[in-house]
């Protein structure tokens, strides 16, 4: 008995290399413009959820996460939140004096 294996395989069940190789182009990329991130801002300062926001913006709801982790918006969001919370109570106020 010898040590040596060899494959009794037949030849239709082997795989074929291809003789040239395949070239792959990486595609393009769409570049975020501020408008684009803007709205990205805006959009979830009032809670919309990522689906969404990937839906209006044309964009996977996973790229729109990773544009606020990587560039770390968390702090614009917050700010912009704010914003938005300090006009309504100031609106609200404003009506229940009048």
């Amino acid at each position: 008995m010898s040590l040596v294996f060899i494959p009794k395989i037949k030849d239709k069940y082997k795989q074929r290399t291809p003789e040239g190789k395949i070239k792959v182009l990486p595609r393009k990329a769409k570049e975020w413009t501020k408008k684009d991130i803007e709205m990205l801002v805006n959009l979830r300062a009032l809670n919309v959820p990522y689906t969404e926001v990937g839906a209006i913006l044309r964009r996977k709801a996973e790229t729109c996460s990773m544009k606020v982790h990587v560039n770390y918006l968390y702090g614009d969001v917050a700010a912009k939140r704010n914003e938005i919370l300090d006009k309504l109570i100031g609106e609200y106020n404003d009506t229940e004096t009048n």
